[in-house]
C-alpha cells in the first residue's frame, strides 16, 4: 500500500503541476499553503484528496476552453458513428440514409479533418469531395452559413489532382484561389463549437 507520503507527493503533484518526487515534507508544506490547501502533517492527506476532488468538477469547467469543451461533448457521438458505419463513414450513399442532425456532424467534422491538415485541396486529392454536397448541407443546418458558403465555392471549382504526366508546373490562378479559400476558412470560428451546441440541443442524436 502506498504511503501517507507517497499518496501526498502524488496529490500535491496534480494540484500543482510540478514533479515532486523527491520534495521534503517542509516544501511539501510550503507548496500547500501556496495552493491555499495547508496540511501540517502527512497524515491529513484523506481530507485534503476529499477536498481536491471535490474541487475538480469547478476546475475542469475553469479550465477548458470553449473548443476543447466542444471537443469532449462532439468526439463520442462522432466515434460512435465512424464505428458503426465503418467505410460507409465517407460514402455519400450510405450517408445519406443517416438522419439530417447526426450526418452534419458527421460529414462537417470529416472536411473540417481535411481542411485543417491539409487545406481545402486535401478534399480532393484524398477523394473526398464526394461528401462536399452533404457537407454544404450540414454546416447550414448547424448556422454556420459562412462554412458553408466556402464549400460552395471549393465544390464549384473543384480541384484535379496531378496524375503521373502532370509537367508539376502550378497554375499561379488556382494557387492564389486555394490559398485565399484556405485564409478565409481559418478565419472563421470553430465548427466544433457549433457541432457541440447542437448536440447538447439534440440529446438522443446518435
Amino acid at each position: 500500500m502506498d504511503s501517507e507520503r507517497d499518496r501526498l507527493l502524488r496529490l500535491i503533484g496534480e494540484m500543482t503541476g510540478l514533479s515532486v518526487e523527491d520534495v521534503e515534507l517542509e516544501e511539501m508544506q510550503r507548496l500547500l499553503r501556496d495552493a491555499g490547501l495547508p496540511v501540517d502533517d502527512p497524515t491529513q492527506v484523506a481530507e485534503l484528496t476529499r477536498r481536491w476532488e471535490e474541487m475538480q468538477p469547478g476546475l475542469l469547467q475553469v479550465v477548458l476552453d470553449p473548443e476543447t469543451e466542444a471537443f469532449l461533448v462532439v468526439e463520442p457521438v462522432f466515434g460512435a458513428a465512424l464505428e458503426r458505419l465503418g467505410p460507409g463513414a465517407a460514402d455519400p450513399d450510405a450517408l445519406a440514409a443517416e438522419p439530417a442532425g447526426l450526418r452534419a456532424i458527421i460529414v462537417t467534422r470529416l472536411i473540417d479533418g481535411l481542411v485543417d491538415n491539409g487545406g481545402w485541396v486535401a478534399v480532393f486529392t484524398e477523394r473526398q469531395d464526394g461528401i462536399l454536397p452533404l457537407a454544404i448541407e450540414g454546416y447550414r443546418l448547424l448556422g454556420q452559413d459562412e462554412h458553408a458558403r466556402l464549400a460552395v465555392l471549393a465544390n464549384a471549382r473543384g480541384f484535379e489532382p496531378p496524375g503521373p504526366g502532370d509537367d508539376g508546373q502550378d497554375d499561379p490562378e488556382e494557387t492564389a484561389f486555394w490559398e485565399e479559400l484556405d485564409e478565409a476558412w481559418l478565419d472563421l470560428p470553430s465548427a466544433e463549437v457549433a457541432r457541440a451546441e447542437f448536440i447538447r440541443a439534440h440529446p438522443n442524436i446518435r
